[in-house]
């Protein structure tokens, strides 16, 4: 493959690329940070991965941030019912 061919089938394929969505893009960086995927090097191969197979990517994504903000809500439900329990003992 000529190197005019390689770069019109990279131009075909950048273009054929679907958008994601604000949220998707939210979602992506919520688990990255979660799980610390940049101070572990691992960033730029979840990026490639996702949009290797960006349907994929999306389902597992938005599932995976749904689920961390979910444990996001019950830890702080649980921080301010602690919270909550030290301040009537100390109270008393």
């Amino acid at each position: 493959m000529s190197a005019l061919e390689r770069l019109a089938d990279l131009k075909e394929r950048a273009l054929a690329k679907p958008k994601v969505s604000r949220e998707f893009i939210a979602d992506f960086e919520l688990v990255a940070t979660h799980y610390q995927l940049r101070e572990h090097g691992e960033y730029e191969l979840a990026k490639e991965c996702a949009r290797n197979d960006i349907e994929s990517a999306i389902v597992f994504y938005t599932t995976e941030a749904r689920r961390l903000r979910n444990l996001g809500n019950v830890q702080t439900g649980i921080n301010e019912r602690i919270r909550a329990s030290i301040e009537i003992e100390a109270a008393a």
